[in-house]
């Protein structure tokens, strides 16, 4: 309501101001039928539309990660893709195996963010980092998965290692007493 109120106080005094209310570049049934198949446009342009994971009914994985590579290039072009895209979704790893989140919500919410393209790449960090009070070492050790994915991974077949790269005191319990290896 409020907007429609600011839209026609705008439209009284005669400005040519426009109100952009989204920072994608394409509209998101134009991306879905650019980079879903025929049977998945509705279902994509509900999850581009909506901020959601793609996750259309018989949709192969194959088909997905292509969807989305596809409609995050569609909304925000190559350089987001660079920076952070679903072939990343091995850095939500590092979310794992945390006596601190047992259920893995913070690996679940990595994917998720990665698997919704039409959302800015701040927002899909901030999901990231933030899932979580006091989840800022393992936060920035995804930070450090990305890097490496770019930097040190040049052929694409080494696993990021947690432990060569991040400590595992940051998954552990605080004050909880942990001697010789897990049982």
């Amino acid at each position: 309501m409020r907007i429609l109120l600011l839209l026609l106080a705008l439209a009284a005094l005669g400005s040519s101001a426009t109100l952009k209310l989204t920072m994608r570049n394409d509209n998101p049934l134009v991306v879905a039928r650019r980079c879903c198949a025929q049977q998945h446009v509705e279902c994509c342009r509900k999850a581009f539309n909506f901020l959601l994971p793609v996750e259309c009914a018989n949709m192969t994985i194959s088909e997905r990660m292509d969807a989305i590579s596809c409609a995050q290039k569609g909304f925000y072009g190559e350089k987001q893709l660079e920076k952070l895209n679903i072939h990343d979704f091995e850095c939500c790893e590092v979310f794992g195996t945390n006596d601190n989140d047992p259920e893995n919500v913070c690996q679940d919410r990595c994917m998720k963010a990665l698997q919704t393209p039409s959302l800015p790449l701040e927002q899909k960090m901030d999901r990231i980092h933030f899932c979580r009070l006091g989840n800022f070492n393992v936060a920035k050790c995804f930070n450090r998965c990305l890097h490496w994915r770019r930097h040190n991974n040049t052929d694409g077949n080494s696993p990021f290692i947690y432990g060569d790269h991040c400590s595992w005191v940051d998954r552990l319990l605080p004050g909880k007493l942990y001697i010789g290896p897990p049982v």
